[in-house]
C-alpha cells in the first residue's frame, strides 16, 4: 500500500512524466540530486509502478484514447497542405482555411493591391498528441 508521498508522487508524475519534479513536489524538497536519484528509485517500486500503470489505464479508459485514433490525428496534421490552390476572393479563402486546415490557429490576412498577405499561425497540436502517444505507450521509453 502507498503512502500519502507516494500518492501525491503517482499523481504529479502523471501530469508531467518527470520524476525528479514529481519527487521534489511530493516530497517538499529543493535538493536536485536527491530528488534525482529518489524519484528514479520510486519509479523502479513495483507499488508504485503498478499504480502508476493503473491510473494511466484509468485515464486512457476515462477520455476514450485509442492508438488509431492517435495515428490518424498525427496523419492529418503530417498532410496538412503548406501551400495551396484555392480561388484568390476572400470569403472563398477563409472557407478554404475553415474547412481544410484543421491546425490552424490564428489567420491574419490584408489586402494590397490585387494580392492577398495573410499569416497563419498553427495550433501547437502535435506536442499534445505526442503526450497521448505517452499515455498510449507507443513511444515511451520508460
Amino acid at each position: 500500500m502507498l503512502n500519502i508521498r507516494q500518492r501525491l508522487f503517482v499523481s504529479y508524475y502523471l501530469v508531467n512524466f518527470n520524476a525528479t519534479q514529481s519527487y521534489k513536489k511530493a516530497y517538499e524538497i529543493t535538493n536536485l540530486r536527491t530528488a534525482e536519484v529518489n524519484g528514479a528509485r520510486l519509479l523502479r517500486n513495483a507499488e508504485v509502478k503498478t499504480e502508476i500503470e493503473k491510473e494511466q489505464a484509468a485515464i486512457i479508459h476515462r477520455n476514450g484514447l485509442e492508438v488509431d485514433w492517435l495515428i490518424s490525428r498525427l496523419m492529418q496534421i503530417v498532410d496538412t497542405p503548406m501551400f495551396f490552390d484555392c480561388d484568390s476572393s476572400e470569403e472563398n479563402l477563409l472557407d478554404y482555411f475553415r474547412k481544410n486546415l484543421s491546425g490552424v490557429k490564428k489567420f491574419r490576412y490584408r489586402k494590397k493591391g490585387n494580392f492577398l498577405h495573410f499569416k497563419v499561425e498553427m495550433q501547437d497540436k502535435v506536442q499534445a498528441l505526442f503526450l497521448l502517444g505517452e499515455y498510449l505507450g507507443l513511444w515511451s521509453s520508460r
